[in-house]
Protein backbone atom coordinates (compact mmCIF):
# COMPACT_ATOMS: atom_id res chain seq x y z
CA UNK A 1 0.00 0.00 0.00
CA UNK A 2 2.81 2.41 0.90
CA UNK A 3 4.59 1.71 -2.40
CA UNK A 4 1.47 2.51 -4.41
CA UNK A 5 0.96 5.70 -2.42
CA UNK A 6 4.56 6.76 -3.11
CA UNK A 7 4.08 6.12 -6.84
CA UNK A 8 0.92 8.24 -6.88
CA UNK A 9 2.62 11.05 -4.96
CA UNK A 10 5.61 11.04 -7.33
CA UNK A 11 3.33 11.13 -10.37
CA UNK A 12 1.39 14.02 -8.88
CA UNK A 13 4.56 15.95 -8.07
CA UNK A 14 5.88 15.47 -11.62
CA UNK A 15 2.57 16.66 -13.01
CA UNK A 16 2.63 19.74 -10.79
CA UNK A 17 6.27 20.41 -11.68
CA UNK A 18 5.43 20.38 -15.38
CA UNK A 19 2.64 22.90 -14.80
CA UNK A 20 4.95 25.50 -13.22
CA UNK A 21 6.03 26.64 -16.68
CA UNK A 22 2.51 27.83 -17.39
CA UNK A 23 0.85 30.73 -15.68
CA UNK A 24 -2.69 31.86 -15.27
CA UNK A 25 -5.81 31.15 -13.34
CA UNK A 26 -6.70 27.98 -15.29
CA UNK A 27 -3.40 26.39 -14.21
CA UNK A 28 -4.15 27.11 -10.56
CA UNK A 29 -7.58 25.53 -10.93
CA UNK A 30 -6.02 22.49 -12.60
CA UNK A 31 -3.51 22.11 -9.76
CA UNK A 32 -6.17 22.42 -7.08
CA UNK A 33 -8.39 19.90 -8.89
CA UNK A 34 -5.51 17.42 -9.11
CA UNK A 35 -4.67 17.80 -5.42
CA UNK A 36 -8.32 17.42 -4.41
CA UNK A 37 -8.73 14.29 -6.53
CA UNK A 38 -5.52 12.84 -5.10
CA UNK A 39 -6.57 13.32 -1.47
CA UNK A 40 -10.07 12.03 -2.20
CA UNK A 41 -8.64 8.87 -3.77
CA UNK A 42 -6.29 8.31 -0.81
CA UNK A 43 -9.08 8.76 1.75
CA UNK A 44 -11.39 6.39 -0.15
CA UNK A 45 -8.60 3.82 -0.32
CA UNK A 46 -7.95 4.08 3.43
CA UNK A 47 -11.66 3.79 4.28
CA UNK A 48 -12.09 0.73 2.08
CA UNK A 49 -9.23 -1.06 3.90
CA UNK A 50 -10.66 -0.49 7.40
CA UNK A 51 -11.77 -3.49 9.39
CA UNK A 52 -15.51 -3.95 9.28
CA UNK A 53 -17.15 -3.51 12.70
CA UNK A 54 -19.27 -6.24 14.16
CA UNK A 55 -22.79 -5.56 15.32
CA UNK A 56 -22.70 -4.39 18.93
CA UNK A 57 -24.65 -7.34 20.39
CA UNK A 58 -22.49 -10.03 18.79
CA UNK A 59 -19.31 -8.38 20.03
CA UNK A 60 -20.51 -8.70 23.66
CA UNK A 61 -20.54 -12.52 23.58
CA UNK A 62 -17.57 -13.92 25.52
CA UNK A 63 -17.03 -10.83 27.66
CA UNK A 64 -16.97 -10.88 31.45
CA UNK A 65 -19.26 -8.63 33.46
CA UNK A 66 -20.82 -8.17 36.89
CA UNK A 67 -24.36 -9.02 37.98
CA UNK A 68 -26.07 -5.77 38.95
CA UNK A 69 -29.13 -7.60 40.25
CA UNK A 70 -29.93 -11.19 41.13
CA UNK A 71 -30.22 -13.12 37.87
CA UNK A 72 -32.61 -16.00 37.31
CA UNK A 73 -35.28 -15.81 34.68
CA UNK A 74 -34.37 -12.14 34.40
CA UNK A 75 -31.91 -9.67 35.81
CA UNK A 76 -29.25 -7.20 34.67
CA UNK A 77 -25.49 -7.22 34.18
CA UNK A 78 -22.86 -4.55 33.67
CA UNK A 79 -20.63 -5.24 30.64
CA UNK A 80 -18.33 -2.84 28.77
CA UNK A 81 -19.70 0.19 30.57
CA UNK A 82 -23.34 -0.59 29.81
CA UNK A 83 -26.24 -2.17 31.68
CA UNK A 84 -27.78 -5.16 29.84
CA UNK A 85 -30.84 -7.31 30.60
CA UNK A 86 -29.77 -10.91 31.23
CA UNK A 87 -30.97 -14.44 31.98
CA UNK A 88 -29.21 -17.49 33.41
CA UNK A 89 -29.96 -21.22 33.72
CA UNK A 90 -29.02 -21.21 37.41
CA UNK A 91 -29.64 -18.34 39.85
CA UNK A 92 -26.75 -15.87 40.18
CA UNK A 93 -26.41 -13.51 43.15
CA UNK A 94 -25.92 -9.77 42.79
CA UNK A 95 -22.24 -8.73 42.50
CA UNK A 96 -21.00 -12.07 41.08
CA UNK A 97 -18.80 -12.18 38.00
CA UNK A 98 -20.51 -13.56 34.90
CA UNK A 99 -19.56 -14.43 31.32
CA UNK A 100 -21.84 -13.71 28.38
CA UNK A 101 -22.40 -17.00 26.53
CA UNK A 102 -25.03 -15.94 24.03
CA UNK A 103 -28.11 -13.99 23.07
CA UNK A 104 -31.73 -14.99 22.99
CA UNK A 105 -33.28 -15.38 19.55
CA UNK A 106 -34.72 -11.89 19.50
CA UNK A 107 -31.57 -10.26 20.87
CA UNK A 108 -33.57 -8.74 23.71
CA UNK A 109 -31.37 -10.09 26.51
CA UNK A 110 -28.01 -11.77 27.10
CA UNK A 111 -27.59 -15.35 28.32
CA UNK A 112 -24.92 -15.56 31.03
CA UNK A 113 -23.16 -18.08 33.25
CA UNK A 114 -21.50 -17.56 36.60
CA UNK A 115 -17.71 -17.62 36.65
CA UNK A 116 -16.08 -19.99 39.15
CA UNK A 117 -14.85 -18.14 42.24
Amino acid sequence: MADKTNIYVNCLLRRLDSLRYFSGQSTQITIMTAITRFYTAISLLKNSRREKRQPRLISVVGLIGRAESAIGTQGSIFVRGELWPARADVPIARGESVRVIGLNRDGLFLVVEQLPS
